[in-house]
């Protein structure tokens, strides 16, 4: 220890006990980074790759959102309430995307938390939020604070994926069950349709639970 010392002070330290740093060029530094008005050949699309939002069938979509738009051009206009699908749910428009094309999101409502998962069209997993994630464990991971805490995190990564609508598919019953779908909302993303997925069983075949014993 103090000849190591006596060699640092002297200035004869060997390389093997020289202190060992990590430096970076600057060209190292700057790589795949983008600055406005001052990298070229490069912009933030070709950064951010292809969104979900764009389609090759261009024409086609033009020709189903010009059908959709409102007499002042405003794009994804309201329309009345409908509770079961119709015919040409399909192939109508909702903000510049054709329902059969629209990813949804996919909420679990556990009865110890709620989840969410956002997938494309081929049922491929792209976002998965949970509140645990978000730090509410144990008992605060089931409240509806939780729930909307997940829903409105979701919601912030879905628009960062250039996604405006989506669809909604829900499963269970629980605490969060609105709550989670209100932080979607909050975050700016439109919800265009929701399901109800649970599951239900008619026959009832299980047997209810022993009662709690009082004394």
């Amino acid at each position: 220890m103090l000849s190591s010392l006596r060699l640092r002070l002297t200035g004869l330290v060997p390389p093997s006990l020289a202190s060992r740093s990590l430096s970076a060029s600057p060209a190292w530094a700057a790589r795949d980074r983008f600055i406005p008005g001052k990298t070229h050949g490069m912009s933030t699309t070709d950064l951010r790759g292809p969104t979900i939002d764009e389609s090759d069938h261009a024409s086609i979509n033009i020709d189903a959102l010009a059908r959709d738009m409102g007499e002042d051009g405003s794009v994804g206009i309201e329309r009345p309430f409908e509770r079961h699908p119709n015919g040409d749910m399909a192939e109508r428009v909702f903000y510049g995307v054709k329902f059969k094309d629209m990813p949804y999101v996919q909420v679990l409502c556990a009865p110890n938390s709620t989840r969410f998962w956002l997938r494309d069209i081929s049922h491929k997993k792209l976002l998965y939020v949970t509140p645990v994630r978000l730090g509410f464990l144990n008992a605060k991971r089931r409240s509806n604070v939780a729930a909307q805490a997940a829903g409105l995190s979701l919601g912030q990564q879905i628009r960062n994926l250039n996604i405006k609508a989506v669809r909604v598919k829900i499963d269970g019953f629980n605490n969060g069950r609105v709550a989670g779908l209100k932080g979607i909302l909050q975050a700016g993303i439109h919800i265009v349709s929701v399901t109800d997925n649970s599951y239900v069983d008619w026959g009832w075949r299980k047997r209810a639970k022993k009662p709690k014993r009082r004394n």
